[in-house]
């Protein structure tokens, strides 16, 4: 492999935050790059390295033996992540694995509720047992409303959707990277990611807590607020947070109203003999009513910070420099504001690779 060859990439902040998200939350993507790249039997693979002409790959065929480095040539032209996420996309659906992993699930809507004034709470009733204590995990929900029966179809539906896999994946590579994102982002413009604040016990059964913030006129708040009692909702995937890290040491929160959920959820499941900090950027302040209901550890540091300031990243990373020393951080913000403080963190309090995740939820653009 001579590197000489290759491109470096002169961005290296955007190099190293797609690295460590990869590795981080990517792990299937890339074991399917390694199994169809010469490695059917790979059982860990980890991205080394990004160049503009493609990534390389720790391989680990078992426990046992030595890693191996893979080169692995890009097929598309453009964002250094959607070529890598290309590459895995391209590689399951030739493993005929889904792109998405479904595990589908069904939820009956019990009731909804504001638990503040822009914070809707939805109770949903399971037949899949619900992961206790699990601070980060979250359903992908369709934004709609089933009216048969969620059998119905299933095989036609299946295969249908495994044949536009295919076609999607040999289509791809001949787009302009303009229209590969508008179709990108037409797959998931009825999809949302909500978190499961807690686990309710009603009379036996399980009941998930699942709080979507409102904010102005969004197709998934607008969902949220039509789904009335009986109402049956599916998901057609789920996520939970990798939050190891904050098992010890100082650690540092920084949540804006769509992460309260999960950062909440954190503190109340806190495994660390030493409390947390918790930033919380908000747009209204009336929202810090909803972390004032729940049991914190005792001591944890709170700092709130509008989020319409116009200094909104410096007036966190004041806040930081006026804390102790940092271990780990964990934070869900813009996407803007995200790489700002996760680059300060890195820069300024050496924290790398799985100590700082800082993750943009969403973009303003």
């Amino acid at each position: 492999m001579n590197l000489k060859q290759h491109t470096p990439i002169t961005d290296l902040d955007a190099k190293i935050d797609i690295i460590d998200h990869l590795n981080d939350d990517h792990q299937a993507e890339l074991l399917a790059i390694a199994q169809a790249h010469g490695h059917a039997d790979a059982a860990i693979a980890k991205l080394l390295d990004i160049f503009v002409e493609g990534c390389i790959l720790e391989v680990i065929q078992s426990t046992h033996s030595a890693a191996t480095q893979v080169w692995i040539p890009f097929v598309l032209r453009g964002d250094l992540e959607e070529q890598i996420l290309y590459l895995a996309h391209s590689a399951m659906v030739k493993q005929g694995k889904s792109l998405h992993h479904a595990q589908k699930q069904y939820f009956e809507v019990l009731e909804q509720t504001m638990v503040t004034p822009h914070m809707l709470r939805l109770y949903l009733k399971t037949d899949k047992p619900l992961p206790p204590n699990a601070p980060g995990f979250a359903w992908l929900f369709s934004l709609k409303v089933l009216n048969v029966s969620p059998d119905a179809h299933t095989e036609k539906n299946s295969f249908i959707h495994r044949l536009l896999q295919r076609i999607f994946i040999r289509v791809l590579p001949h787009l302009s990277q303009q229209k590969r994102e508008k179709i990108m982002l037409s797959m998931v413009k009825d999809m949302r990611y909500y978190t499961l604040r807690k686990v309710e016990y009603r009379e036996g059964s399980e009941v998930a807590w699942v709080d979507v913030y409102l904010h102005g006129i969004t197709a998934g708040g607008e969902w949220a607020k039509s789904l009335q009692t009986g109402d049956i909702i599916h998901s057609t995937s789920d996520y939970t947070e990798a939050t190891d890290h904050l098992h010890q040491g100082q650690t540092l929160l920084i949540a804006d109203e769509t992460s309260l959920p999960t950062a909440l959820a954190l503190l109340e499941n806190w495994n660390n003999p030493i409390p947390p900090i918790l930033i919380n950027v908000l747009y209204d302040k009336a929202e810090q009513a909803y972390v004032n209901q729940m049991d914190a550890p005792a001591g944890t540091g709170f700092y709130y910070i509008d989020s319409n300031s116009a200094s909104l990243a410096q007036e966190i990373i004041d806040i930081i420099e006026s804390l102790p020393s940092i271990d780990a951080a964990w934070a869900a913000l813009e996407n803007t504001l995200a790489k700002k403080i996760r680059k300060y963190l890195r820069e300024n309090h050496q924290l790398l690779g799985t100590k700082n995740r800082v993750k943009g939820y969403w973009s303003k653009h």
